[in-house]
C-alpha cells in the first residue's frame, strides 16, 4: 500500500469518533496528539464524504471499518439530522453501490425536490452536482426510468441554467450570488460531468468536461495553486486565499486524473504542480505535511481576524473594478494548521486505484 494511502487511513482512523459513529469536522495536532471537534454540523458532510473513500478503498484493499455496519449506523441515528440535498446525494451514491436497502428511501426523498426546476436551481452548484451524482447511479443500478429522466432533467439544469458557454465554467446557483463560484464548486461540476458521461456514454457531456477541464487548467497559479473565488461570468480569479490542501493534493484530482486518462492536453504537469505544492513549492515556501504523527495542514491563508468576510469583500472589490486578484505578498500569509476529516476521505478516493505518480503517492518528493 502507497504511504500516501496508508497515512491517510491512519489520519482518518484518529478522526472517527466511537460514541457517535461520525468523523469530525476538525482536527488538530496538539502536541503528538489529534484533537477532533465535532460540534460543527459539517461532519455530517464529512462522515458521508469518508465513507465513499472507504467505499472506494475496500475495492482493492481490506480496512478495518465495517461499511455496512458504518451505512446503517448513520442512516439510524443521523439520516434525520442531516437533510442537505448534496449529503444525500453523495450518500445515495454509496448506498446504491452498496446495495442498501435504505438507497430507495433517499432517492424518494430526493426526487420531488429536484424534479421541480425552480426548486432545483436554488441549491449550491455542488449540492446539485452531488444530488446528481447519487440519482445517476441509482438510476443506472436499478433501470428506473422515473430516476433516469430525474439524472437527464439534472444534467440539463446544470449544463444549460448553471453553465457559462462561454467561460465553460457554473454559476453558484441562480440566487444573487450568481456568477460567483468556489474552485471546490467547480470541481464538484466537473466530477459530475464524468460521472454522468461514463455511466450513460453520453458523448456530449464528455466533451463538455474535457473542454471545461481545458478551460479550468488556465486557473492554476505559478505555483500550481488553485484559487478560492472565480467569477464564471468572466472566467477571472476574484480571490485566492485560502489556498486549500485539499484542493491541491485530492479535490482537483476529482477531475484532473480522469482527465488525464482522457488524454486531456496539460493535466499531468497540472497534476504534478498541484501536489508538489503541499512540499514547499509555495507562496511561504513551506511544507504542508507533517510526519510522525501524519498530519497535513488545511490552507495558506491571508492573517488577521474576520477572514471569510475580508475575503468576499476582496472579491466584490475585484469584481466591481473589473480586475483580477493578485497574489497576496508572502508577509501577509500564514498556515492554517487545521484539517478536516474530508481531506483524507478525498485523498482515498482519489488516490486509490493509482499506480502512477508515485513520487507522492510515496510521500518521497524532495522539498
Amino acid at each position: 500500500m502507497y504511504r500516501l494511502i496508508s497515512n491517510s487511513i491512519e489520519l482518518m482512523e484518529n478522526m472517527y469518533d466511537e460514541d457517535t459513529g461520525l468523523f469530525s469536522f476538525s482536527t488538530r495536532l496538539v502536541q503528538g496528539k489529534y484533537i477532533n471537534d465535532l460540534q460543527n454540523d459539517g461532519k455530517y458532510r464529512y462522515t458521508v464524504n469518508v465513507m465513499a473513500a472507504i467505499q472506494r478503498i475496500q475495492r482493492s484493499q481490506p480496512t478495518k471499518w465495517n461499511l455496512k455496519e458504518m451505512l446503517d449506523g448513520y442512516v439510524a441515528r443521523h439520516l434525520l439530522n442531516d437533510v442537505n440535498a448534496g449529503n444525500r446525494g453523495l450518500l445515495l451514491d454509496v448506498l446504491t453501490r452498496e446495495n442498501h436497502p435504505a438507497a430507495e428511501r433517499i432517492y424518494l426523498w430526493l426526487h420531488p425536490l429536484l424534479d421541480d426546476r425552480s426548486r432545483a436551481l436554488a441549491f449550491p452548484i455542488q449540492e446539485t452536482a452531488w444530488a446528481l451524482i447519487g440519482v445517476s447511479t441509482y438510476a443506472r443500478q436499478t433501470g428506473s426510468p422515473q430516476a433516469m429522466g430525474l439524472a437527464r432533467k439534472l444534467i440539463a439544469y446544470i449544463s444549460h441554467d448553471l453553465l457559462n458557454r462561454d467561460t465553460l465554467l457554473p454559476r453558484h446557483n441562480n440566487s444573487l450570488r450568481g456568477t460567483f463560484v468556489s474552485f471546490g464548486a467547480i470541481v464538484y461540476f466537473l466530477m459530475v460531468l464524468h460521472h454522468y458521461a461514463r455511466l450513460f456514454d453520453d458523448q456530449a457531456v464528455m466533451a463538455l468536461f474535457k473542454n471545461a477541464v481545458t478551460r479550468v487548467l488556465e486557473l492554476q497559479g505559478p505555483n500550481g495553486e488553485w484559487p478560492w473565488f472565480i467569477d464564471s461570468a468572466t472566467g477571472r480569479v476574484m480571490d485566492w486565499h485560502q489556498v486549500y490542501s485539499v484542493h491541491q493534493d485530492a479535490m482537483a484530482m476529482l477531475f484532473l486524473l480522469p482527465a488525464l486518462d482522457l488524454g486531456v492536453a496539460g493535466t499531468g504537469d497540472a497534476i504534478i504542480k498541484s501536489y508538489r505544492w503541499l512540499f514547499g513549492h509555495n507562496a511561504l515556501g513551506c511544507t504542508m505535511l507533517q510526519h510522525n504523527p501524519f498530519f497535513i495542514y488545511r490552507s495558506i491563508r491571508v492573517k488577521g481576524p474576520a477572514e471569510q468576510p475580508r475575503r468576499l469583500l476582496r472579491a466584490l472589490t475585484h469584481k466591481a473594478l473589473g480586475r483580477t486578484s493578485r497574489m497576496q505578498h508572502p508577509h501577509a500569509l500564514e498556515v492554517n494548521t487545521e484539517c478536516r476529516s474530508y481531506h483524507p476521505g478525498w485523498i482515498i478516493y482519489a488516490w486509490a486505484d493509482r499506480t502512477d505518480f508515485q513520487e507522492f503517492t510515496d510521500l518521497r518528493i524532495a522539498s
